[in-house]
């Protein structure tokens, strides 16, 4: 890029590697990720900007950052750029028309949208070009998806880009993992339903040469990161790592991911559910050894194929599916008793017949999960401590909870709790289930048998009953 046609100064250019392979990508839907220092957000305002006096004013975009804040610094690298490449653009500042106009009538609109709803604002829009910085910031995809439907335009030959660019990092690493990074290594295609195609690019550190020229100690100082998830993340751009999750430095997958294994007839077995229909549901099976340690065995997640996003079955529906689930358990007379469960199912809300009595109906029986002030920042502790001393562990089945229980991240206003805007039902059943009480199975002591003709034989040799687990029905 230059300032004018046949001038030697250049302000910018891309430096082959993944900078050239995302301004050169044929395919609308397409995420720039690497590590930092790669020079996304100036790709995103180059890629923009090289179809500025081909359409004129049908050319219009917007970029969105989920907070004002961080839009301001979008807004500054723009102007630092533009103001050498266009001259004539224009840039206005108030927060309600903050864009950059050009003299051909070119539009590029800087935007915040935090949550789905925000896509009333744009509903009706032409934006051939849409971009989200920082895509992982936002915890679901749903503003994200809705934007879709005003990435559009009119103008033959006009090329039609909705891209993002993130590091490994935020609310929203589940989601973005799973849509871009899970499909394949970089440069990977992926086609959805409808035929439409997304990939991702890598755009790495050493690709920004313009960035090391000037500052050939950058990479040292991510290599000097003390923190190994931080630097691993922010220097190798590892999507494995979740810096900053609610979990860092207590979940570890070797430690807590166990492959499933019999379970004796005689360990207690218990159910918890955390409700939703539009949302998922997630219900999980749980069992304790002899030696205290609970096992989560079994999971039954209402998925409805998108993140966030329920099957909107009806609890009759799902009653009839944990009987499904535990036909072969109670066959074998295998009784699961005191099984918390959201307590919002015993109420009416205006119903004829609540939550709770539909699953009763099916002889799925709950009892209320502890809730109350102060249950959930009490109850993450709780799960804490069990993570932490290893006396609860997972069943490498249970995929739904490896998916989205290591990526949650704190609460941004009290962090000693979950971001609650994420993926959490897992999360919340797992509370309840782990705040609850059940006793293991006793552990047999060696020659523990009474000497004979002591009471305790005596006592031994005339009972007419043993006594049997209380999770046992014979």
């Amino acid at each position: 890029m230059a300032g004018q046609r046949g001038a030697v100064n250049v302000v910018w250019k891309p430096w082959g590697g993944g900078q050239t392979q995302y301004l050169t990508c044929p395919i609308t839907e397409k995420f720039a990720e690497g590590n930092r220092g790669g020079g996304k957000t100036e790709l995103a305002l180059v890629d923009f900007s090289q179809f500025v006096g081909q359409f004129g004013s049908a050319w219009r975009g917007v970029i969105f950052r989920r907070e004002y804040k961080h839009l301001e610094d979008v807004a500054f690298k723009a102007k630092r750029l533009f103001r050498q490449v266009f001259p004539e653009a224009k840039f206005n500042s108030s927060k309600s028309d903050y864009k950059y106009v050009w003299p051909t009538g070119e539009e590029l609109l800087f935007r915040v949208g935090k949550k789905t709803e925000d896509y009333w604002n744009y509903h009706g829009h032409e934006f051939p070009f849409v971009h989200f910085e920082e895509l992982t910031n936002w915890p679901d995809d749903g503003f994200y998806e809705a934007m879709k439907s005003c990435n559009r335009g009119s103008v033959e030959g006009m090329p039609r880009i909705f891209s993002s660019n993130a590091n490994p990092f935020g609310a929203g690493h589940g989601w973005v993992k799973k849509r871009f990074i899970d499909i394949g290594p970089p440069k990977t295609v992926a086609v959805d339903d409808e035929g439409l195609q997304r990939v991702r690019i890598h755009v790495d550190l050493k690709d920004n040469k313009a960035l090391l020229d000037n500052d050939p100690n950058y990479v040292k100082r991510l290599a000097g990161i003390k923190n190994d998830h931080l630097r691993k993340a922010w220097s190798d751009g590892n999507w494995d790592i979740v810096v900053g999750g609610f979990l860092q430095g207590i979940w570890d997958r070797d430690v807590h991911v166990v492959k499933p294994f019999a379970i004796p007839h005689d360990w207690p077995r218990w159910r918890c559910m955390d409700w939703g229909s539009a949302r998922p549901y997630s219900i999980g099976w749980y069992t304790k050894s002899p030696e205290g340690v609970i096992y989560r065995y079994r999971e039954l997640y209402g998925d409805g194929g998108e993140p966030n996003v329920g099957t909107r079955e009806n609890a009759s529906q799902v009653a009839k599916r944990v009987l499904q689930v535990e036909a072969q358990e109670r066959k074998a007379k295998i009784v699961f008793r005191r099984n918390p469960a959201d307590s919002s199912i015993w109420n009416d809300d205006g119903r004829i017949i609540t939550v709770e009595r539909l699953f009763s109906d099916e002889n799925v029986r709950w009892v209320k999960a502890q809730k109350g002030p102060g249950s959930r920042v009490s109850g993450a502790q709780v799960v804490i401590d069990y993570l932490t001393a290893r006396t609860f562990k997972v069943f490498d089945t249970c995929q739904h909870f490896i998916r989205t229980v290591p990526v949650l991240m704190p609460d941004p206003d009290n962090w000693e709790d979950i971001d609650t805007d994420m993926e959490d039902h897992v999360w919340d059943e797992v509370r309840y289930s782990l705040t609850s009480r059940h006793r293991g199975p006793q552990i047999k002591q060696a020659n523990s048998e009474p000497k004979p003709g002591t009471f305790d034989h005596l006592l031994k040799i005339t009972a007419k009953t043993k006594r049997k687990s209380t999770y046992r029905m014979d």
